[in-house]
């Protein structure tokens, strides 16, 4: 089976991003592959930017689509009203609307193949970063972090008896330098997870610190598809 990966289109980050974005899912349709992974972060500075996100990629793209969240895709404008779990059902709403597979939930199963997921989140934020300022108020970085951990159970579960083991999450658990997170010095991902990853599967696909690397850690290959902002890129790999 060959994926597609992708991830940090961050809808509306200028006012050229939609015109990039609706050449770069027309450029993707064109090539040869069978599933199509997001990595997280569809927003840039409010979760209300994915949905016309969606229409556009689904109005180029028939494909199965599978996607985790970004730390971009739980933020807020000062004029939204919405809770955490008001921002999840709106989401769910939304993926289900275009056929979108919401990995943290269900996972995508063909044959001796599991692709699976979660959202992650980070160990630390070290320097800070504005995601405080910009998350729902009922809704902490610990208790993120702690959601995590519960997901982590969910796919544990899951991945039993597949041959082939994918797993999609938006934050590096290694640096494009090939360190492990417990070494990196800013926002790293949850150390508690890397063993477990490493572990457990043949493919881990990554984003968020906008950098393209494809990495052995291991029997781990570790994929991330780069992309900057108004410059989104994809890979395609063989699973």
């Amino acid at each position: 089976m060959k994926v597609c990966l992708v991830s940090d289109t961050h809808a509306f980050y200028s006012t050229a991003t939609q015109f990039v974005l609706k050449w770069f899912w027309r450029c993707i349709a064109r090539e040869d592959f069978d599933v199509l992974i997001h990595a997280g972060d569809w927003a840039t500075r409010s979760f209300s930017s994915i949905l016309p996100s969606l229409d556009q990629l689904r109005s180029a793209i028939d494909k199965p689509v599978l996607t985790v969240l970004g730390n971009h895709d739980l933020w807020l404008e000062p004029s939204d009203l919405a809770s955490y779990e008001i921002i999840k059902h709106q989401l769910r709403e939304w993926f289900e609307m275009y056929d979108i597979l919401y990995l943290s939930e269900k996972s995508f199963v063909r044959d001796s193949l599991i692709i699976t997921g979660f959202d992650g989140w980070y160990s630390n934020t070290n320097p800070p970063t504005k995601d405080c300022d910009r998350l729902p108020n009922d809704v902490t970085m610990s208790a993120l972090s702690f959601n995590t951990q519960r997901s982590l159970e969910r796919v544990f579960r899951e991945i039993e008896g597949y041959e082939k083991r994918v797993c999609v999450t938006h934050f590096p658990p290694f640096d494009s330098y090939g360190r492990d997170s417990q070494s990196r010095e800013y926002m790293g991902a949850n150390p508690k997870y890397l063993e477990f990853l490493k572990a457990n599967f043949q493919i881990v696909c990554v984003g968020h610190d906008h950098q393209a690397y494809d990495r052995h850690f291991d029997s781990c290959r570790v994929i991330n598809p780069g992309g900057n902002y108004d410059d989104p890129s994809f890979v395609i790999f063989e699973v």
